[in-house]
């Protein structure tokens, strides 16, 4: 309602950002004062913060190990921790899952033969952009299939073992984040 009474209908039914204004007397002594926050309107879920919401993430990788002629689900485990002390922990319970987008992994062979470059790439961002799935629980997966490390359609690889890096990059809220490297070993 506005202040002479009027009900005013919610047009903010769409998903996306809002801002919430409302002007309020404190008590009947006090001047109007005007509250603003920021609305994010989900298709399963809204939540209203008077504050930016602050999260940070610590990703790891599964598996270790790889033999060479196999195609595996690479999994990347993604922690999210919602930083604000005065939200309640039910809160961000519910605020850390399902958060990670745009998930993307570049994979790297680092050469040992001198002959070699030392990095080659076998796996872009923008080769794996739509193909890495997040489960629920903010796990990056990739299917990869290490045959592609056999067929020469990579040049400068050199054997197919040997050890490899990944880094996932994706969106947090607002953030772009890129993963430190994780590593494995293809035997």
């Amino acid at each position: 309602m506005d202040r002479s009474g009027t009900t005013i209908k919610n047009t903010a039914s769409a998903v996306g950002d809002y801002i919430d204004v409302w002007t309020v007397k404190l008590s009947s002594s006090t001047n109007w004062s005007v509250f603003i926050h920021k609305v994010k309107l989900f298709q399963d879920t809204f939540v209203s913060l008077t504050e930016p919401l602050m999260m940070k993430s610590r990703t790891s990788l599964l598996p270790n190990k790889i033999r060479l002629g196999e195609t595996v689900d690479i999994k990347v485990p993604t922690e999210i921790t919602v930083l604000n002390r005065n939200i309640d922990q039910s809160i961000k319970n519910t605020l850390s899952t399902g958060v990670i987008k745009d998930a993307q992994f570049r994979i790297v062979k680092h050469n040992e033969d001198s002959n070699l470059p030392s990095r080659v790439e076998v796996s872009g961002y923008s080769a794996t952009s739509g193909s890495v799935e997040v489960t629920s629980d903010n796990t990056m997966l990739f299917s990869f299939d290490t045959a592609v490390l056999t067929n020469s359609s990579i040049q400068n690889l050199g054997a197919g073992t040997g050890t490899y890096s990944l880094e996932a990059k994706y969106t947090l809220l607002n953030e772009t984040i890129v993963s430190p490297m994780m590593y494995f070993t293809v035997r």
